[in-house]
């Protein structure tokens, strides 16, 4: 009888411990994809004065970068499904400790689609132009505009308030630069090219990429 209550009272105590231990928050969400980053980093050390696309899904799909770029020290540190307020998050990890030359940032999409509005992206975007300017004043940062894309179509006006607000907090700032995608990536009739996307129509499929190349090469030249 007393072995079954010493039980009972430790069953209950371990029960205890274990609903007061908090779930992991969903901002850790991308802790595991940073810390591949920084644990990879120890081996394979991106270049010094190095070429940084950072963001979302757009930059982890760009797997050409190197091709597209050739004789240029890019290197990738997109993390898929990212908002721009997580790239703001970890900016004192994936980007401060390589001082690169130059940063080329696509996010924000992915917040719209999280019914974010756009003057908060455009906010989290001000943050991060004040977080850089103060550690990284020689880094040139070029801005790729948000996207169309047929999957989300209807964000066409917010991605606009986006990109409008964006070019306005960025216009006569030394070493930034406002790139729009907009144009390239539409048809003659205002509407997001199908034949630049893959099979989700969302993410660019490889002539979606060579598009990008065509805008983004000259600017790192």
């Amino acid at each position: 009888m007393k072995t079954m209550i010493r039980f009972s009272f430790f069953l209950a105590l371990a029960t205890g411990v274990l609903a007061q231990t908090p779930a992991p928050s969903a901002a850790d969400k991308w802790e595991p994809s940073i810390a591949a980053f920084e644990k990879a980093d120890k081996t394979s050390p991106p270049p010094a004065n190095g070429i940084e696309f950072v963001g979302s899904s757009t930059m982890v799909k760009w797997k050409s970068l190197k091709e597209d770029f050739p004789g240029l020290p890019v290197f990738n540190r997109g993390f898929g499904g990212s908002q721009s307020s997580d790239v703001l998050k970890y900016l004192d990890r994936i980007v401060f400790p390589y001082k690169p030359k130059t940063i080329v940032f696509y996010a924000g999409d992915n917040d719209l689609a999280a019914h974010k509005t756009p003057e908060q992206v455009i906010e989290t975007w001000k943050q991060i132009t004040a977080k850089l300017t103060a550690t990284l004043p020689e880094t040139k940062v070029i801005y790729l505009s948000l996207r169309p894309s047929v999957k989300r179509v209807a964000l066409l006006g917010e991605q606009k308030k986006v990109n409008d607000g964006i070019r306005a907090a960025i216009e006569g700032k030394p070493n930034m630069q406002f790139v729009d995608l907009s144009t390239a990536l539409l048809t003659p009739e205002g509407q997001p090219n199908a034949s630049l996307l893959v099979a989700d129509m969302l993410h660019l499929n490889a002539d979606g990429y060579k598009v990008l190349t065509g805008i983004v090469g000259p600017l790192l030249k």
